[in-house]
């Protein structure tokens, strides 16, 4: 890691995700992240953020990790949707802050 994946759909690039040991520097006991998760515009709304997340799931599942953490200042509802549970509010690096997600693999 750090490593991507894509999801395409007849050769058209629908999102996006990235794999990280680690994300927001403040929070180093926190690994694997998937980061980075995208779904262009025109593609929204049709189930393929959680096809995307799901198979993001299944990687890191299959390279041997029992968690998967994520955050988000956009999506919460999303997440909790798809099995993430809630953790805390974490600071981002930027500034300002998001919320800590996690789900048991």
């Amino acid at each position: 890691m750090p490593f991507g994946i894509v999801l395409l759909e007849n050769d058209v690039i629908i999102g996006f995700c990235v794999f990280k040991v680690q994300c927001l520097k403040k929070y180093p006991e926190f690994t694997p992240w998937i980061s980075d998760v995208m779904i262009l515009e025109p593609f929204r709304g049709k189930g393929y953020g959680r096809k995307l997340v799901g198979y993001a799931e299944n990687v890191l599942k299959q390279l041997g990790y029992k968690y998967a953490y994520l955050w988000t200042d956009q999506a919460p509802d999303f997440y909790k949707k798809i099995g993430f549970s809630y953790k805390q509010e974490v600071e981002k690096n930027e500034g300002g802050f998001g919320q800590l997600f996690y789900k048991n693999l």
